[in-house]
C-alpha cells in the first residue's frame, strides 16, 4: 500500500453474505486456518456495529 492509500476496503454486503465466507474470499482463510482468529479480530475492530459474527452480515463491511 502506498501512504496515501487506506489500511482497509469497504465491501458492500449481498444477501446471504457471511464474515466466513468474506474471509475466505477476500483473504483465504476459513474457521480452521491458523490465523483466522487474528482476521476475524481486525474485522471486528473495523467493524463494531456486527455484534454476532456468526450471523450474517447487512451493513457495509470494512477489511
Amino acid at each position: 500500500m502506498t501512504a496515501s492509500s487506506p489500511e482497509y476496503f469497504e465491501y458492500r454486503i449481498k444477501a446471504g453474505d457471511s464474515l466466513s465466507m468474506i474471509m475466505a474470499k477476500f483473504y483465504g482463510v476459513g474457521p480452521r486456518s491458523p490465523n483466522y482468529n487474528t482476521y476475524l479480530s481486525q474485522i471486528l475492530s473495523l467493524n463494531p456495529h456486527i455484534k454476532n459474527p456468526t450471523r450474517s452480515v447487512r451493513d457495509p463491511c470494512y477489511y
